[in-house]
């Protein structure tokens, strides 16, 4: 828009399973032949998961809609619940395992925007390694000595616990 007619900007807010309702309206300066307006969201505790969309309304002195403000929408995807913790289909619980590697595999979801990392640990968390793939994911335990595994304990004998979890798209962790 032309900064010498524009006389204000509408922020509008579509809520989930709602419809567009102004949220805020910035009033060019009258003296000014330039000038740019910031507008912040903040989500609270009160607002609803999914999806917020916010469309920018461009007016001229006139109380025309300028043209070009049609294209100025974005969505926003409000997601504060954590992936499902992922599901290990192999090794299986108590299998025993003499050879040099073993697969770790399983699957891993997300309801609301998806999984985007799956990650590993074999020292009780205090490091975490990433798997291969999201939603089917899987890793080769090298259990060798002189092996490629980032985790020296796993080529000792006996038992061992291995922790697998999943960070969504919006970086909640699961449990």
């Amino acid at each position: 828009a032309d900064t010498q007619t524009v006389s204000t900007v509408t922020i509008e807010e579509k809520v989930p399973a709602g419809a567009y309702a102004v949220v805020d309206t910035l009033t060019a300066p009258a003296s000014s032949t330039s000038y740019a307006w910031t507008w912040t969201k903040t989500f609270g505790g009160a607002d609803a998961e999914g999806v917020y969309d916010y469309r920018i309304v461009v007016r001229d002195v006139a109380g025309n809609v300028h043209t070009s403000s049609a294209a100025a929408t974005v969505s926003v995807h409000l997601d504060r619940t954590a992936p499902a913790a992922p599901t290990v289909t192999a090794p299986t619980a108590g299998a025993y395992y003499g050879e040099d590697s073993t697969i770790l595999r399983g699957t891993a979801s997300d309801a609301s925007s998806g999984v985007a990392l799956v990650e590993w640990s074999a020292d009780g968390g205090a490091a975490w390694f990433a798997a291969d793939g999201t939603t089917s994911w899987t890793r080769d335990l090298d259990l060798r000595a002189g092996g490629v595994n980032p985790v020296a304990a796993l080529r000792d004998q006996g038992q061992k616990e291995i922790l697998v979890r999943a960070t969504d798209l919006a970086g909640n962790v699961s449990g």
